[in-house]
């Protein structure tokens, strides 16, 4: 689903999905939990909200020292529009990129 690069993970949202687009039953927990964050960013961007604003309402999953980062996600298409950068910008030690085409 996703693979670190140097402090940037790179994920594919189809990889999350079965031949029609939907969330497959049966997917382990923690795959859909993964599928569930990335899919609530995904939608927050593409639902046309201004561009100027990078905030979402999907807060951070990280939990350094097992206490749950209190961030926000920020998120925006990059200019390519299928492409979306997203952090955390209290936890900002690691970037995202999430390819968001529906194919």
């Amino acid at each position: 689903m996703g693979r670190p690069i140097g402090g940037t993970w790179a994920t594919d949202m189809r990889h999350c999905l079965d031949a029609l687009g939907a969330i497959p039953d049966g997917l382990p927990g923690p795959a859909l939990n993964l599928t569930l964050f990335i899919g609530a960013i995904v939608a927050w961007v593409s639902s046309g909200r201004s561009a100027a604003d990078p905030r979402t309402n999907v807060p951070c999953r990280r939990s350094p020292g097992r206490r749950r980062c209190p961030g926000e996600i920020f998120a925006s298409f990059e200019a390519d529009r299928s492409t979306i950068v997203w952090h955390c910008p209290v936890d900002a030690r690691e970037k995202w990129t999430t390819d968001a085409r529906r194919e």
